[in-house]
């Protein structure tokens, strides 16, 4: 499935995304020092997970204005939709509400549906905020969305954006992509889909450092 303009993967509230998509863009390369690479692993057409780390609420803006091109179905917590302006906002891009202890099979169809048609769907696959230098433990449940749905995972980390507005800040937040993983084809391949994963995830980390 082609994007005969950006964004055409949204058919509502289209145009917000897209304004938003560029001003949030602009304000975070302006305000936080965002630079992004490894764009040509993002697939231009095509269903596909991107999985990234997640160390500040920043990252779910910082992910979706790193694709290019492409609208993504951000994976968001349910507390996210009751805050005042980014609940709404949220909402409008088309993002799908996770209960933080349990994906359940209300998310999972959301998941499937969007990937069905050919489209991008952001996970942040260890569900809450890290910090430290790793990258945190991903849940062995999130195997269960590549495999079921047979689609590849871009593995992304989201570096620089800890303390992002306090004077200490050295404003050089990233994004980075890495090629995509296969997807487990059984239970049994999961562990070591979730093992690669989790790497490539850190490694893109520990470089964008």
């Amino acid at each position: 499935m082609s994007a005969e303009k950006p964004f055409s993967e949204i058919e509502s509230h289209r145009p917000l995304y897209a304004g938003s998509y560029y001003a949030i863009k602009a304000l975070s390369r302006a305000l936080l020092g965002l630079r992004i690479s490894g764009e040509e692993n993002v697939p231009n057409e095509g269903p596909a997970l991107v999985a990234a780390n997640h160390r500040d609420m920043l990252d779910i803006f910082l992910l979706p204005v790193a694709i290019p091109g492409r609208h993504i179905s951000m994976l968001g917590r349910n507390e996210i939709y009751e805050y005042p302006v980014i609940g709404p906002m949220f909402s409008k891009w088309d993002s799908i509400p996770i209960d933080r202890d349990d994906y359940g099979r209300e998310t999972y169809e959301a998941v499937k549906g969007r990937l069905a048609v050919g489209r991008l769907v952001g996970v942040f696959p260890g569900k809450t905020r890290t910090r430290g230098v790793t990258v945190g433990k991903f849940d062995p449940a999130f195997a269960g969305y590549p495999m079921y749905a047979q689609v590849p995972t871009i593995p992304a980390a989201i570096s620089g954006v800890d303390g992002a507005f306090s004077r200490s800040h050295s404003w050089h937040a990233r994004v980075a992509f890495g090629e995509p993983i296969a997807p487990p084809q059984n239970k049994k391949e999961q562990p070591q889909y979730m093992a690669t994963l989790t790497e490539a995830v850190q490694s893109l980390y520990d470089r964008s450092l």
